[in-house]
């Protein structure tokens, strides 16, 4: 029941705090903060004033009704309590009604806004390259690595020929394979950097591709092949290096294990030794690759490539760039606007070609720049017109 003495006492501590700078406000997260938090209006709301009342009269007007007794001479607390609740119900269903048809709506709008600035600015962006830096794996860091790939300096060129699909065991998956073949040499961890990296759906359509003889996949991850009726042979494309590693050290793993798939011992062991010897060879071929353009300073790998894993959304698909000098090409003077101005014209792939020639690159950047936003300005003025002879000219033929 509040009485007046106690609200004197209130008063005066309050004025107290006050003094000090002081703040007391309920315990986070308990009943009182919930009621609390229920209770408090909406500023600037102009229907909470209905329901609104400034501290002291409520305070007073709470005080003096609860100190009033019944004809039966019971206090009138209960009441007045009553009578508070369904004015801060009123103050809820209010901030309610407030934020169902209030905020929602400015919200969904600002939603909407955005959305519709983000697809005019993809509409822009379907026009540039993408600039994509080519980083070999860390595996390639480990002395014990670059020891096993060395062994292949004389080996042949070897074609593929996996005659039946390799079925795993259900007790193993394509990664931890991969992971065993790892572990064998020492370098599991960078494997693992490879995999967070990849996607274990990606190891998964290596070992499809190459051990299940579904070109698709091998496709798919741009693992470029040339393919026979004797068999197939890696491609030289630095980005499919990767998954190289991959099949190599997955083969080696299948190479101890029972044999699957209706093979033969003899049969199995023939044709795992050929994926290893082939992969084996195109390793090394990779690591003599990668010092001679770190030599003759190949920045750029290609322009326009078109596999998913580099080229993102754009329809001119990406300029993929060297990892190992393209932090050097930008320290000094560099830029991706540069190569976008390249990938236009001139198709420089040489670092200190490509710094020479920054002016006119950054040029043709600016007039590509240019011509985009001409286009879709023109195409934010074209859809309007397309859906009106869509809606009211559902026949027309012209």
């Amino acid at each position: 029941m509040l009485e007046n003495n106690v609200l004197q006492v209130s008063y005066d501590l309050a004025d107290t705090l006050l003094q000090r700078g002081l703040v007391v406000g309920s315990v986070e997260g308990t009943l009182l903060d919930a009621v609390a938090s229920a209770s408090r209006p909406v500023v600037g709301l102009e229907l909470y004033r209905s329901v609104e009342v400034e501290h002291g009269s409520a305070v007073s007007i709470l005080s003096t009704s609860s100190l009033e007794k019944e004809p039966n001479g019971e206090f009138r607390h209960g009441v007045v309590l009553e009578a508070a609740l369904k004015q801060l119900a009123a103050g809820v269903r209010v901030d309610h009604d407030f934020a169902r048809n209030g905020v929602n709506p400015i919200i969904r709008k600002i939603v909407e806004a955005v959305t519709a600035k983000e697809a005019l600015r993809s509409d822009a962006t379907e026009l540039r390259p993408t600039i994509a830096p080519y980083f070999y794996s860390d595996v390639w860091t480990s002395a014990s690595w670059t020891a096993l790939v060395e062994r292949f300096a004389e080996q042949p060129l070897v074609k593929i020929n996996v005659k039946a699909p390799i079925e795993l065991s259900e007790e193993i998956r394509p990664v931890e394979l991969l992971l065993e073949g790892a572990s064998k040499f020492g370098f599991a961890e960078d494997i693992k950097s490879l995999i967070a990296n990849k996607g274990e759906e990606w190891v998964y359509s290596v070992f499809a591709g190459a051990f299940r003889n579904e070109r698709f996949e091998l496709g798919r991850i741009g693992l470029e092949i040339r393919e026979d009726s004797d068999g197939w042979l890696f491609g030289n494309s630095r980005m499919a290096v990767d998954a190289v590693i991959v099949i190599h050290l997955m083969a080696r793993s299948l190479l101890t294990k029972t044999p699957t798939g209706g093979y033969q011992k003899s049969d199995w062991d023939s044709v795992l030794s050929s994926v290893i010897g082939a992969s084996g060879q195109r390793l090394y071929r990779a690591m003599q690759q990668r010092a001679e353009d770190r030599r003759r300073k190949v920045l750029v790998f290609t322009y326009g490539y078109t596999d998913g894993e580099y080229s993102g959304n754009g329809v001119h698909g990406a300029v993929v760039v060297n990892g190992d000098l393209y932090n050097d090409y930008l320290e000094k003077g560099g830029s991706p606007e540069a190569l976008m101005g390249a990938s236009y014209q001139s198709q420089l792939r040489n670092l200190d070609e490509l710094l020479a020639a920054n002016d006119a690159l950054l040029a043709n950047y600016q007039k590509h720049e240019t011509l985009c936003c001409c286009c879709c300005f023109g195409m934010r003025c074209l859809r309007p017109a397309i859906i009106l002879v869509g809606g009211f000219c559902p026949n027309r033929s012209r």
